[in-house]
């Protein structure tokens, strides 16, 4: 990651991708975000990020992170409103019929939502080791973290690939 971080104007994570970053030092000082069972972790990695609890994506400049996947749809337009213009993001966003109407309501504060993410835990405490059969790793965190890096960056291509923009 941070040789790739050298040659790229921009990185991006989805969901836990967030997670490989502050393990490779990337997020160092900068404010970021991640799936919301996953926010403690982030400051374990590195405890100098700003973590942002409660914002679908933060954008750093060049490091733009988000929360989950649904957050990283919101993500993409943003970048491409960004970098190409607002006419094209709302273009692309009735194009693939990205309209936020959630038939189930998701814990409205920081408090419910770590009552469940404790409620969660607790019934589930090793759900991370029990995987396919794992073995706990000798470092949890960085194990679980590049565990969803590609599931992250599957759900950040299919997004992008919704987007079938020029570049800019």
């Amino acid at each position: 990651m941070r040789k790739q971080r050298e040659t790229v104007p921009l990185l991006t994570s989805v969901c836990t991708g967030s997670l490989v970053y502050a393990a490779a030092g990337l997020l160092r000082g900068r404010p970021a975000t991640t799936h919301w069972l996953s926010p403690d972790l982030l400051a374990e990695l590195d405890p100098t990020i700003d973590v942002r609890r409660d914002e679908r994506f933060v954008d750093d400049g060049d490091i733009v992170t988000s929360a989950g996947v649904s957050a990283g749809i919101d993500m993409a337009l943003h970048l491409l409103a960004r970098l190409v213009s607002p006419e094209r993001a709302r273009e692309v966003r009735e194009h693939i019929q990205y309209a936020p109407e959630p038939p189930v309501r998701a814990p409205a504060t920081v408090h419910q939502v770590q009552t469940r993410v404790h409620n969660l835990r607790t019934r589930v405490p090793n759900l991370r080791t029990r995987r396919r059969g794992a073995q706990p790793p000798a470092c949890p965190q960085f194990s679980y973290a590049c565990s969803h890096l590609s599931y992250a960056c599957s759900h950040l291509s299919y997004a992008c690939s919704q987007l079938a923009c020029p570049a800019p």
